[in-house]
């Protein structure tokens, strides 16, 4: 555990930061705001853990943590010990609920109170997926999967694979048993958390996109959770060595994925033929004379 923790929470948000630049403390400021915003400064936390040194930002936090009452952790890994470890380590907070959010992710305004209430009145969930649904759904409030995890990664478009999409409860992720993962240490391990609870938890999709992501110039950009695949997911899939009763789930995955990255292919084709025939007869006509 991490020495600057002072009590336990309900939910951490907790961001793994390497050679992050401003945005996180745009991120981090975000969050205060939308806790404030929310009351449940007594209820969540925010951790920021530094894979390797990082000074300036570091310094920024601490003055920020100064300056109010709710709980920031900071947690500064002296070398670089690998994005799966300082993954890990986000869990230990001594809070019962972790959001990963990366240090280029914003919280959507709005969001933290629903997220907040969810938790205290379904306490039984294991993983809670943030990052949009499959369009078409229609989702107008969370649904719970209990021991579904087709349907789980099914609704959720497989943007569950996503390192900031799903909040997961801390004693979900310290019982894992890591031996299982043939790709630990190669930046695989979040999305090894989800496909690990398969058909073990309880799952619930969120109705609302929890956060946005921001580009280089600081704009606003919508999550793309609705609309395209996580073939991330997929390829996790592979990391657990899967025993014979697990079987009939993998193919089943895989069939869903393969329809749906086929379909893609085609579409991207014929975009691709449709704007190349459009492209050439533009040069054609007024360029090439």
């Amino acid at each position: 555990m991490f020495s600057n923790i002072v009590n336990q929470n309900l939910l951490c948000i907790a961001i793994p930061s390497y050679n992050s630049g401003n945005a996180l403390i745009s991120v981090v400021q975000k969050i205060l705001s939308e806790i404030k915003i929310a009351k449940c400064e007594s209820k969540v936390s925010i951790l920021v853990s530094f894979n390797g040194p990082d000074s300036v930002n570091k310094a920024i936090l601490e003055k920020i943590r100064t300056e109010t009452q709710i709980e920031i952790i900071i947690n500064t890994h002296e070398s670089n010990i690998g994005f799966d470890l300082n993954y890990l380590s986000l869990f230990e907070n001594g809070c019962i609920y972790t959001w990963p959010l990366g240090d280029d992710d914003l919280i959507c305004s709005g969001f933290l109170p629903e997220l907040v209430s969810f938790i205290e009145n379904n306490n039984n969930v294991d993983y809670i997926h943030v990052g949009g649904f499959l369009e078409g759904s229609e989702l107008k409030k969370p649904v719970i999967l209990k021991q579904d995890f087709l349907s789980f990664v099914q609704l959720t478009n497989f943007r569950s694979g996503g390192m900031a999409a799903t909040v997961i409860k801390n004693s979900v992720v310290n019982s894992i048993d890591l031996s299982k993962f043939d790709y630990f240490y190669r930046h695989w391990i979040h999305l090894a958390v989800i496909i690990s609870g398969r058909n073990k938890y309880v799952y619930a999709v969120f109705h609302k996109n929890g956060f946005n992501e921001i580009d280089d110039e600081k704009r606003w950009l919508k999550y793309p959770g609705q609309k395209r695949i996580n073939s991330d997911l997929w390829l996790a899939t592979y990391i657990v060595k899967l025993s014979d009763s697990d079987y009939l789930i993998q193919r089943e995955i895989d069939n869903i994925i393969f329809r749906s990255i086929y379909l893609r292919i085609i579409k991207d084709l014929v975009r691709f033929r449709l704007n190349y025939n459009f492209s050439l007869f533009i040069k054609r006509k007024f360029l090439w004379r």
